[in-house]
Order: structure tokens, then sequence, then C-alpha cells
């Protein structure tokens, strides 16, 4: 019983700081879709590369913040397989995330709102996002 109270723990410290990291994701996501927009792309070509340059962002956070795997002792050919294997994952959650922000953006008062159709696109992929990571990226258990 005791192994299974901490691992749950476990879960809730990982998770909280995957959803920390998934905050400054939304930043950095928001950012670049405010400024892709701004420069003249239409909003489903800026939301795209929006999140790949989050997403990129969010596996250095995630590797180093919530699962505490420094940098050092790598090899760059091993961080490079870590980073796509985490795009990869993130991509599969990209789909119901970038699925709702279209369908919200498209038959919704929310094309007004970019960035809330955004924020409700990737609650979607969240639960998704981190146990996939989780699992198949950072614990490999």
């Amino acid at each position: 019983m005791q192994i299974f109270i901490s691992r749950g723990r476990e879960h809730q410290r990982y998770f909280l700081r995957f959803c920390l990291v998934g905050g400054s994701g939304f930043v950095v996501d928001s950012l670049l879709l405010m400024i892709l927009m701004k420069a003249g792309m239409t909003v489903m070509d800026a939301r795209i590369i929006a999140f790949w340059g989050a997403a990129s962002c969010n596996w250095l956070c995630n590797r180093v913040f919530t699962y505490g795997q420094t940098l050092t002792g790598q090899t760059v050919l091993s961080l490079i397989r870590q980073w796509f294997s985490y795009m990869v994952l993130s991509g599969a959650g990209f789909l119901p995330n970038v699925g709702t922000f279209w369908l919200l953006i498209h038959f919704t008062p929310l094309s007004d709102w970019p960035l809330l159709a955004q924020a409700l696109g990737i609650s979607v992929g969240l639960i998704f996002n981190y146990l996939l990571t989780r699992r198949f990226i950072f614990m490999k258990n």
C-alpha cells in the first residue's frame, strides 16, 4: 500500500511540473502565434509553426525541470534522438490539440479569440502528452 501511495505522490509531482512547463510553453506558443499572424501568416499556418517551437522548448524544460535529466554526460546524438522522439509523441498529441483549435475558430465565436481557442486545444492534449512522454521519453517505466 505504501508503494502505491508514494507512486501516486511521485506522479502528482511530475504532473504538476509538467503542467508548469506546459504553462510556459503556452506563453511561447502564444507569442509565436501572435508574431506569425502579425507577419501575415494565416491563423492555421501560424498555429502549426508556433506549436513546434513551443514543443521544442517544452522538451528541454521537461527534461531538466520535470524529470531532472541534465544535458551533461549526453552525446549530441542521444539528445537529438530524445528530442525527435518527444516531437513525434507531441505530434500525436497535437492532432486533437489543433483539431479542437480548428473546430473552435471555424464553428464558434472564438474566431475572434484565437488565444482562447488555443488554450482549449492545448487542454485537450495535456493528459495524453503527459502519459506518453512520461512513459516513452523520460521514465522508461
